[in-house]
């Protein structure tokens, strides 16, 4: 007896829409792009594709079985400000962190952004309390955007709230270790600034010669 064929006929697989059933276990699929192509329904069902092909980046940036950089960066991004069930959602969309209209089409932000210089680069905010739009944004090495975090951070102390570099240079404190101390240790913001630096100690030696 023939095994039941599963009718996905309507779902949308990432940019891919059945259309039909085309023979076996391949389905006619319309890709967001215009194109269509026959796919198996295992890769799409796996997300194995994900488009006719389009996704591909030239320079090896993306292909079919993974997602591209800079369509990952896209993403992201949009589901940072648009989506309200993304975990990410109360620190960027639910604080007033929008992506500009331009950037809502792939190609638009492809072409404002062009590729990044290597796939250690991510997309990188200038000034984190505004949002996604050419000006503001780069690609940086994540060393760079926790830098870049660092000094951006805000922390509300005895009623003032400052970054944490203004902190830094007030209780003279280094940054990395006013971080470390926040982030790493999990110390109270009290703790962490007021908590003195401590000196390296030098070893004497007596000469018992």
């Amino acid at each position: 007896m023939a095994k039941c064929r599963i009718d996905i006929i309507g779902q949308k697989f990432t940019r891919l829409t059945v259309l039909e059933y085309a023979d076996n276990t391949r389905w006619l699929c319309l890709c967001d792009c215009g194109k269509r192509k026959i796919i198996r329904g295992a890769d799409l069902r796996s997300e194995n594709t994900r488009s006719c092909g389009c996704l591909k980046i030239k320079h090896g940036h993306g292909a079919d079985n993974h997602v591209s950089q800079i369509y990952s960066a896209w993403t992201h991004m949009k589901q940072r400000c648009l989506n309200t069930d993304s975990v990410d959602y109360v620190n960027y969309g639910g604080r007033g962190i929008t992506t500009c209209d331009r950037w809502l089409v792939l190609k638009n932000f492809l072409t404002d952004m062009g590729e990044p210089p290597t796939n250690k680069h991510s997309l990188d905010r200038i000034d984190n309390n505004r949002g996604y739009y050419l000006k503001n944004c780069r690609w940086t090495t994540r060393r760079h955007q926790q830098g870049n975090m660092r000094s951006n951070h805000n922390i509300t102390f005895m009623g003032k709230t400052q970054c944490l570099a203004a902190w830094s240079r007030e209780m003279n404190i280094g940054q990395k270790a006013l971080w470390h101390r926040l982030v790493t240790l999990g110390w109270s913001v009290k703790k962490s600034l007021t908590t003195p630096m401590q000196k390296q100690r030098r070893k004497s030696f007596q000469d018992t010669a």
